[in-house]
């Protein structure tokens, strides 16, 4: 059996924020490197393919690293935030990484976002879609895989599946 090698005490490794969700798609930082945040302060909002999650600290203290870039999925249990190692910082509690922050309802625009799950986020830039064109019939206007490919223009496999010479 593989184990996970434990991170440093003083990483804030991303939670599982649903049920079983491999990973989560970075939205936006609500901290900065050297701001200090109190426990509960919000410092992250992640996409999954089911809500929007605000992600709290763990715990006190002064950011030290952002683990990725907004657009980013980043993998659970993998370092979110890093804080700065002081003497006067009380160490996290050992199951910090259990801690997971509120659902909220995604309204159809938020700040200029366009709705879509993070495997159609990926869908689409590798199909060279713009997300912003493309007119989502998902609930609440939410863009899904096939309003993706139906941006994108016929198929390949539509394309290889008429008879050949």
């Amino acid at each position: 059996m593989l184990q996970r090698i434990p991170p440093n005490s003083n990483d804030f490794c991303l939670p599982d924020l649903g049920e079983g969700l491999e990973e989560a798609e970075l939205v936006e930082w609500c901290v900065h490197v050297g701001d200090r945040v109190q426990e509960n302060d919000i410092v992250a909002k992640m996409e999954t393919a089911k809500a929007l999650v605000d992600v709290p600290s763990p715990r006190a203290g002064t950011i030290a690293v952002l683990h990725g870039k907004p657009g980013q999925a980043i993998k659970v249990g993998l370092p979110l935030v890093t804080y700065k190692a002081q003497e006067d910082e009380a160490a996290p509690p050992p199951d910090a990484g259990t801690v997971v922050g509120n659902l909220t309802a995604s309204p159809l625009e938020r700040e200029g976002k366009v709705l879509a799950a993070p495997a159609v986020r990926r869908l689409a830039r590798d199909m060279g879609v713009d997300l912003e064109q493309v007119v989502g019939t998902g609930i609440a206007g939410r863009i899904t895989s096939r309003d993706v490919e139906e941006a994108a223009g016929p198929s390949t496999s539509e394309a290889n599946s008429g008879s050949g010479p």
